[in-house]
């Protein structure tokens, strides 16, 4: 999906420093979230998927619009121990929507589920992590996948 990117945040407060920013809880280990940026009366600013990769968060965002929330997270870092990165030329981001999507790579189905895939049908990465979380309506993956992977066959990037 071209029109989204990801942002990366890493560091031992990635957690804790999200976590006093956003409208979701994204302290639960495993599970992605979607959340929102609001500004400090509650008004929209962004919303974006907070995927837990390792020692880092993906924030897979709006592309046209990641530069913006990019800028704004900077801005409330201040001295936590957090390191922001724009990642979306490592990652592209795609859609599996449908019934027995998420059942297929094992995930459970639930909202928020998340999972490393490495080599399981259908997603041959050749090795090559990838995370996906369940969304709730309609059944579907999200997957967030290495530039260069072919997560389905061959020649897909």
């Amino acid at each position: 999906m071209a029109d989204r990117g990801v942002l990366a945040l890493s560091g031992p407060e990635r957690v804790a420093f999200l976590q006093g920013l956003v409208s979701n809880d994204v302290a639960k280990p495993d599970r992605a979230v979607w959340a929102a940026l609001l500004t400090p009366q509650g008004k929209y600013l962004h919303d974006f998927f907070v995927v837990p990769d390792g020692e880092r968060l993906l924030l897979e965002c709006e592309a046209g619009r990641r530069d913006d929330l990019y800028r704004r997270l900077r801005m409330y870092k201040l001295r936590s121990k957090v390191e922001l990165a724009d990642v979306t030329d490592q990652f592209a981001s795609f859609a599996v929507i449908g019934d027995g999507a998420t059942e297929a790579v094992g995930l459970a189905g639930e909202p928020g589920t998340v999972a490393a895939f490495a080599g399981a049908w259908p997603m041959r990465t050749r090795g090559w992590p990838g995370w996906a979380h369940a969304c709730c309506c309609p059944p579907a993956l999200r997957p967030i996948w290495p530039r260069g992977a072919s997560p389905i066959g061959t020649g897909c990037a």
